[in-house]
């Protein structure tokens, strides 16, 4: 079942800020959603990790639109 859209949309917003703070140099930052908390430490993979997850979360929100095949018209 989907959720309503504010708590995911405040969701991203939290995971683009812990985003945002290991880009610029915070070695360590906590996610949490539900009753689960993740830390992502500033190397790479964890960063891959958690821009996967703010992918994933924009994806169900349909804040990223899905693609379409491409087609040339004449």
């Amino acid at each position: 079942m989907a959720e309503s859209l504010p708590p995911l949309s405040v969701r991203i917003a939290e995971a683009e800020l812990a985003l945002h703070r290991l880009m610029t140099g915070t070695p360590m930052v906590s996610v949490q959603y539900g009753d689960r908390q993740i830390t992502y430490r500033n190397y790479a993979t964890d960063i891959e990790k958690l821009q996967a997850y703010i992918l994933s979360m924009k994806t169900e929100a349909r804040i990223i639109p899905t693609r379409r095949p491409m087609g040339v018209i004449w």
